[in-house]
């Protein structure tokens, strides 16, 4: 695996692509095969050429958790084959896979937030899987190195309520379970005890969220603001959770909790975005997601 040296020169790389349609099977653009993950069978009847690559969504890979046998650790850098990653919920996020970037830009109402209400869908995420389930299990850390931006790529998230983070989730339970991390704007409210009091609307914050039974407790930091190429992280050791981040001059170690009911269980991770808005405004472009082995608290600000 390689390290997270990537500030600048992603800054100096980094090409949002939309417009293009959410990123759901199709069956005139394969997977591109570039190292093997979970054993797969190529259909030869949809061979094609293409600069891009493709993702699977859940009706193809269950979200389930049963019965894997492939290595759940990954260096992805989405230049290759991506038969390891599977979309959960993709008609209500755009989403590109070109150049060894993935670039994602979530639908208007689409939120990872309690339950979701009458006016909201459940959002997009892209999570590691192995013969079709999620995978992922034990103590691990897992980091993106990714650019938030406005959907034109020069400015900061529109708002209000634009994320592009990570999240850690249990996928078989029948409300929502997960721990996540990332980047955007607020609006305003006070959302006491469960969250801060925001009295005005803050852009470029970093977001820690915890959803136990579809109940979500979360806060934010906005100072200094988390523009440009930044790097999230969750880290898990035992039933602990860490969750992190880095603008270039170290890890900040934002915020645990403790979730016994994500301990002992595959869990989807991965990539997430969500706006609680009409009008969305927020593109992040991943260049880089690894998932490896934690094995004390001191890992996970290595």
């Amino acid at each position: 695996m390689r390290r997270h040296n990537f500030i600048s020169s992603l800054l100096a790389t980094v090409l949002i692509t939309t417009g293009c349609g959410a990123c759901a099977p199709s069956e005139s653009e394969p997977d591109t095969i570039l190292r093997p993950a979970c054993t797969t069978t190529a259909d030869p009847s949809t061979s094609s050429s293409s600069s891009s690559t493709t993702l699977s969504d859940s009706s193809t890979a269950a979200d389930s958790t049963t019965g894997s046998s492939c290595d759940q650790w990954i260096s992805e850098t989405f230049d290759g084959d991506l038969s390891s990653w599977v979309q959960l919920n993709p008609s209500t996020a755009d989403v590109t896979v070109s150049a060894g970037l993935l670039s994602v830009v979530p639908h208007a109402w689409s939120l990872w937030y309690n339950q979701y209400g009458q006016d909201t869908v459940p959002a997009w995420q892209l999570y590691h899987q192995c013969d079709g389930v999620a995978d992922v299990s034990g103590d691990f850390k897992v980091t993106a190195d990714v650019v938030v931006s406005d959907v034109g790529g020069g400015g900061q998230a529109g708002t209000p309520w634009q994320f592009i983070g990570l999240q850690v989730r249990d996928p078989a339970a029948t409300t929502v379970n997960a721990v996540q991390a990332d980047v955007g704007s607020t609006g305003t409210g006070d959302f006491r005890p469960h969250g801060p009091n925001l009295g005005v609307v803050q852009q470029s914050v970093f977001e820690w969220k915890t959803t136990d039974d579809s109940v979500s407790s979360w806060n934010v930091s906005s100072s200094p603001a988390w523009t440009g190429a930044v790097q999230i992280r969750v880290c898990k050791v035992g039933s602990d959770f860490h969750i992190l981040g880095n603008r270039g001059s170290g890890w900040i170690d934002f915020h645990s909790v403790t979730r016994t009911d994500l301990t002992g269980v595959p869990l989807a991770v991965g990539p997430i975005s969500y706006a609680y808005t009409g009008a969305p405004d927020v593109a992040g472009t991943f260049s880089q997601l690894v998932i490896e082995p934690a094995t004390s608290v001191a890992d996970c600000s290595l």
